[in-house]
């Protein structure tokens, strides 16, 4: 089992005939449908992703579906997630269930919401500043990459689970889930995680 992670700089794009013959019709009228540029553009990277690594090799499914939660996926075609931050689109590919996320770094906002109690006291005991801010964000891509994978999006039990001490987190349902933090080269201020379920507790190959 591998998993493959995958970045596009959204200011590298150009929207021209060439790119949006390479989006399926539903991501063309996505695109067209937002008034901004900048929208465009990261509708347009995220397409560009899809096609490069999911699409021109299935070209037969070209259909997305989504579930209750809106996460995306392609009849037999492997699991995919993106996720998009300021600069960057992130595609994650795995051959199972898969969920990722990418943030650039920013001030610590503390959230009862979506933290567990260990993860808040983790936080609290740490300096404000710039170590308090990246645990912040590795807790918050952790977070948000596992309730991707497992479908559900931010919810009302995103603080029953808890990534302070752990990467790895197994569910009532017998399943185990395994997390990885990266970042994004040349960008130090980015950090992205991926999140995908393990058929064994084995060692994971894992490629960029």
């Amino acid at each position: 089992m591998a998993v493959q992670i995958y970045y596009q700089l959204i200011r590298d794009i150009v929207i021209d005939e060439q790119l949006l013959s390479m989006l399926q019709p539903q991501r063309r009228k996505q695109l067209f449908s937002f008034r901004l540029e900048s929208d465009q553009k990261r509708c347009a990277a995220a397409g560009l992703l899809l096609w490069k690594h999911i699409y021109h090799k299935h070209p037969e499914h070209f259909t997305v579906s989504y579930n209750a939660s809106g996460k995306p996926s392609v009849a037999n075609a492997p699991f995919f997630n993106l996720s998009h931050s300021n600069d960057f689109v992130m595609l994650a590919v795995s051959d199972t269930p898969v969920g990722c996320d990418i943030e650039k770094l920013h001030k610590t906002v503390l959230s009862h919401h979506v933290f567990h109690p260990n993860e808040l006291d983790a936080l609290s005991n740490l300096p404000s500043g710039d170590i308090q801010n990246h645990e912040f964000l590795r807790l918050w891509t952790a977070k948000e990459a596992f309730l991707k994978a497992i479908g559900t999006g931010i919810d009302a039990k995103a603080s029953s689970y808890d990534f302070s001490k752990s990467n790895t987190i197994s569910l009532d349902d017998g399943s185990f889930w395994k997390l990885e933090h990266h970042t994004v080269c040349d960008f130090p201020d980015y950090l992205s995680c991926v999140c995908y379920k393990c058929l064994q507790y084995k060692e994971i190959s894992f490629t960029l």
